[in-house]
């Protein structure tokens, strides 16, 4: 009997290949790029610097103003920018009426201007101007004659120092005349209030046909008359320079132009035309000369260079 047996041969077995989850990988890095994309929308723009301040709406005011306003340098999180207080200081320009401030990536500050669109667009005045304004030569006479000084008790100054607004005629009060006075085809009612008219503003070039649109200004402001000399005054020689009709100390202006001005001195502030930064100075000067009130050296230098280029 032989000692070899017959082995059957074994068949190999046969594995069913594995293949990689093609599918869910693409799903996992599509989730793990939209993560990545919510994460750089969420926490990215947190510490993204505003590279550009954008300005939509605006055909009156100038764009570099309203940057300007805006107060927010190149640079800053875009999300740390508060866009409600943005909003704020550049709503105080003229003539914008409102604006509306938004964020926009990769890092654009997006500023729209509403703006107060006079009722009639005018390149020059429509009514009178306040009466003696001196010509660029005295005016240069008088700001020379003028003592410069410091200003002195800033801190006791009260509105009511200033009596204003005097009865002049019937029941016109000053604030009625002068509107009278520096609008045209004006209309009043029985307690002589303007009903009608049209007004020129000469410090920012804007017409207007409502009243109350107009504020009423002190060209020299009642505050620095009272620090330039005017808290020796009696009570009586400040109301008649507070209803002053007699030197160009009153105007008709755009009220939000007289609030930006507010109390300050040429130094800190001109009219937004620079066409009419001339006459303003000499209005400016002829009213201290006449009042005898103090100048700055910073106001006075300030009105020497605006009068030399007139």
């Amino acid at each position: 009997m032989s000692r070899f047996r017959l082995v059957r041969a074994r068949r190999p077995v046969s594995r069913p290949v594995r293949r990689p989850p093609t599918r869910a990988i693409w799903l996992l890095g599509a989730g793990l790029a939209l993560l990545g994309i919510v994460a750089w929308i969420v926490f990215g723009t947190s510490v993204l610097g505003v590279r550009e301040v954008a300005v939509n709406g605006a055909t009156i005011v100038d764009e570099g103003q309203v940057r300007s306003a805006a107060a927010v340098p190149l640079g800053t999180p875009l999300a740390r920018v508060d866009t409600g207080a943005v909003a704020a200081r550049v709503g105080r320009l003229a003539p914008v009426a409102s604006a509306e401030v938004s964020r926009s990536w990769p890092g654009t500050l997006v500023i729209h201007v509403i703006e107060r669109v006079p009722a009639v667009a005018v390149a020059t005045p429509a009514g009178a101007t306040p009466p003696g304004i001196p010509s660029a030569a005295t005016a240069r006479s008088e700001l020379a004659t003028l003592t410069v000084a410091a200003w002195t008790h800033t801190t006791t100054y009260q509105r009511s120092l200033f009596p204003t607004w005097d009865t002049i005629s019937g029941t016109c009060d000053t604030r009625e005349t002068v509107l009278k006075r520096d609008g045209t085809s004006v209309v009043t009612n029985s307690s002589c209030a303007a009903t009608s008219g049209r007004w020129y503003s000469p410090y920012d070039g804007a017409t207007w046909t409502a009243a109350s649109d107009l504020d009423i200004d002190h060209v020299v402001p009642l505050k620095n008359a009272w620090i330039s000399g005017a808290w020796g005054w009696t009570t009586s020689k400040r109301e008649s320079f507070a209803n002053d009709l007699s030197d160009p100390q009153l105007i008709a202006v755009t009220d939000n132009v007289n609030q930006s001005k507010g109390d300050k001195s040429p130094d800190a502030w001109q009219p937004p035309l620079t066409s009419y930064r001339c006459t303003y100075a000499r209005m400016w000067v002829r009213v201290k000369y006449v009042w005898n009130l103090t100048v700055t050296s910073a106001e006075k230098s300030t009105l020497s260079g605006t009068l030399s280029g007139c």
